[in-house]
């Protein structure tokens, strides 16, 4: 999977988020993190399922919240599209799905 350079903090953030993010990156959980919610979302839409992150999240035993950052990720890297948003299995309350591209 190609690598993009993605600001994972925003400027608006604090220096502990900066540190968090090159921590990130550098040790390779990032990319590792990006891959492994891929292939899930892959694995989901290959049987004709478009997952919220916390569908996702639930079926896979990963962090939901490690999962929702990730998308974006991998929206910005065109490796995932977000669509229209319905009601979540999970949580009840309304959120995008995804689809792996």
């Amino acid at each position: 999977m190609q690598q993009l350079e993605i600001p994972l903090a925003r400027n608006t953030d604090p220096i502990t988020s900066d540190m968090a993010a090159d921590d990130l990156i550098k040790s390779g959980r990032w990319k590792s993190q990006k891959t492994l919610v891929y292939w899930m979302l892959k694995a989901f839409c290959r049987d004709k399922y478009n997952p919220t992150s916390a569908e996702l999240a639930q079926a896979s035993a990963l962090d939901r919240y490690m999962v929702a950052r990730r998308l974006p990720d991998l929206e910005k890297s065109g490796h995932a599209h977000k669509l229209g948003a319905r009601r979540c299995d999970v949580t009840g309350k309304k959120a995008v799905t995804w689809r792996a591209l």
